[in-house]
């Protein structure tokens, strides 16, 4: 059958009709599902090893999460350390500068008092008809500040160190105390150590001691003797504070420590010169817990030179010292000696009339000490000797050669802490000593009769 050009026409256009929107909604949904078009699809037949790079391009974007699902274990490494730090971290404490986490302002800024208060009774010495004390007194007043910073670590096994201390005395005198600060690189095996302030010198251990934790009333009687002004001023072989800076080198955990400085008196002398300045070296070695945590052993050494006096008298002075103690299972005993050497040039054209042997002045002395200090330290008892010689052959013409005003003093001590922050003392000490005037002859036997021992109770607050 024939059909004509014009109904062929008609049934291609109804064709078209039909087919036009059954393709458009075959290509959009191949769309919608990510499927190419079939331009696309002719085109990639060539080379099918394309179709991978969608899935390349979705794998990094899961990875992660993937791996941190499929291995698991090394979340228990960070718990791990936390539960078990390190032992270097254990011992140092190592913490961030004012750490806002621990808020430890007590110890950035610690108040530091001391009083002292009592009865003190000496006897009246009849040989030499001197006048002693008998009445209550204010002995020490003290109140500052100190404080450290939380040790800093600067590198691995190194820490920094900063501490000070800012204290006066108020009684029986107004006078400075401690005013320094200190910087320290702590190491196991080195630790150097840079001070600078008023301090004490580091010279003699019995001047070292904290006020808090003395034995006894007061420090060794042969450090700085009273009397006349020989002995206050020429012979005292103890220095006292002093102003200046020094460096220590510390070793083994600061188990051995070498300290050494130069340090000039507070006061002004009246004629100031460079020679006046003091220059002091100690070194001290502790035992710590090595040998047993309740048993130590301390010992030190100190040397010290000065080119003149800070007054117009132009000797010089050296000193050396030596001490010893032994702590065990709360006993302890031990010892200090300690001899200044003194060019008298001051009184050497009397001397050279006299016909002495030579200008020099050889002051000495020295104490041991032994005691026990009971359980928690609430009670305390210890016994010193003393011994001192000034040396003062060659104090005035015309004292004979062979004079010697050697002092002696023996003293019993008992303590007892009520609670942690106060502390009473009784003091006992007997007296072998002489004072009389310049010009006297003296003897071995006076020595002997002089009688003025001396009574102390006192009261200790120290916080």
């Amino acid at each position: 059958m024939m059909i004509g050009g014009s109904a062929l026409k008609r049934i291609l256009s109804c064709m078209m009709t039909v087919a036009m929107p059954v393709l458009l909604m075959q290509t959009a949904f191949a769309e919608s599902a990510g499927s190419p078009s079939p331009e696309e699809v002719s085109q990639a037949e060539p080379a099918p090893q394309v179709e991978p790079a969608p899935k390349a391009e979705i794998v990094p974007d899961t990875e992660p999460a993937l791996q941190a699902e499929a291995a698991p274990e090394p979340e228990p490494a960070p718990d791990t350390e936390k539960k078990l730090p390190t032992a270097d971290e254990i011992d140092h404490k190592v913490d961030e500068f004012f750490s806002p986490k621990k808020h430890r302002l007590w110890q950035f800024i610690k108040p530091n008092f001391l009083l002292r208060t009592g009865f003190y009774h000496e006897q009246f010495d009849e040989t030499n008809q001197i006048l002693r004390q008998s009445r209550f007194k204010v002995f020490d007043a003290q109140f500052g500040f100190a404080g450290s910073l939380d040790k800093y670590r600067v590198a691995k096994e190194w820490y920094f160190l900063l501490d000070y201390k800012v204290k006066g005395h108020f009684a029986p005198s107004v006078a400075p105390g401690d005013a320094y600060l200190s910087a320290e690189l702590h190491n196991f095996w080195f630790s150097p150590r840079f001070k600078m302030g008023v301090m004490k010198v580091p010279f003699l251990h019995s001047e070292l001691e904290d006020d808090k934790g003395l034995y006894f009333f007061d420090r060794p009687q042969y450090v700085s003797p009273y009397g006349n002004w020989y002995y206050s001023d020429m012979v005292p072989i103890g220095l006292g504070r002093h102003a200046g800076a020094s460096m220590r080198f510390g070793f083994f955990d600061n188990a051995w420590t070498i300290e050494g400085g130069m340090f000039s008196n507070l006061e002004k002398p009246e004629q100031e010169h460079w020679e006046n300045s003091v220059l002091a070296v100690r070194t001290e070695f502790s035992s710590k817990d090595w040998i047993h945590e309740r048993v130590r052993l301390e010992a030190g050494a100190g040397y010290y030179y000065q080119e003149q006096l800070p007054w117009r008298i132009v000797n010089s002075r050296s000193a050396v010292a030596a001490d010893l103690r032994v702590y065990a299972y709360g006993a302890f005993v031990g010892g200090e000696w300690a001899m200044q050497t003194m060019d008298d040039v001051f009184h050497k054209t009397e001397y050279e009339g006299q016909n002495y042997s030579n200008t020099w002045t050889r002051a000495m002395g020295y104490q041991v000490f032994a005691g026990y200090s009971f359980p928690k330290r609430r009670y305390e008892l210890a016994l010193r000797y003393q011994w001192y010689d000034p040396d003062d052959t060659n104090l005035q013409p015309p004292l004979p050669e062979y004079a010697n005003q050697g002092r002696r003093w023996i003293t019993a001590a008992a303590s007892w802490w009520p609670i942690n922050l106060v502390r009473l003392m009784l003091n006992y000490t007997h007296k072998m000593e002489l004072e009389a005037s310049e010009t006297e002859t003296y003897s071995e036997h006076r020595l002997k009769n002089v009688s003025n021992d001396e009574v102390q109770f006192y009261v200790q607050i120290a916080l």
